[in-house]
Parts: C-alpha cells; sequence; structure tokens
C-alpha cells in the first residue's frame, strides 16, 4: 500500500473514531453519575490516543520510504489499541 492510499485510509480511521467518541459522549450524558466518571477517564484517553494518530498522521508526509514500512506497523498497532479502548467504553453502556 502507498502513502497515499494508506493516508486516506488512516483519515477514515480517525473520521470513525471522532464519530464514536462524539455518540459515547451523548450516551455519557444519560448514564448514571458513577458509570460517566469511570467512562469520562478512558474516553478522555482515547481522544488523546485519537490526537497522537493525527499527529502521526501529520509526519507521514516527511518520511522516507525506508521507514514507510515502520510507519505503518505503529499506525496499525495505534490503531488497534484505540479500538480497544472503545470497546471497553461501549461495555459500559451495554
Amino acid at each position: 500500500m502507498d502513502k497515499e492510499v494508506f493516508k486516506t485510509k488512516v483519515n477514515g480511521i480517525i473520521d470513525e473514531i471522532s464519530e464514536k467518541i462524539d455518540a459515547l459522549k451523548a450516551a455519557g450524558e444519560s448514564a448514571e453519575d458513577a458509570v460517566v466518571e469511570e467512562y469520562g477517564e478512558s474516553l478522555e484517553e482515547l481522544e488523546s490516543q485519537k490526537e497522537e494518530l493525527e499527529k502521526k498522521l501529520e509526519k507521514l508526509e516527511d518520511i522516507s520510504d525506508e521507514t514507510w514500512e515502520e510507519v505503518k506497523e505503529k499506525f496499525a498497532s495505534a490503531s488497534d489499541s484505540f479500538k480497544e479502548g472503545l470497546a471497553r467504553i461501549a461495555d459500559y453502556f451495554s
């Protein structure tokens, strides 16, 4: 996968993450206080991870072809971690 295709894919993932965070925030507005406290900390962590993904995406422009494979692996790992965090938060509401 070349850089442009990868960037497009990552942008789509970031957009999806943003939508899920917004949905979880909306769901949290009607949740009990204890759940909101626990969930709020996790949500802040996810927002921080999303910002990190966005920063890494910006850096893609400056990387050489030699480091391209390493970058793809790190993005995949960060994306997986983020999805796990979203799943944990979603569990609060199930």
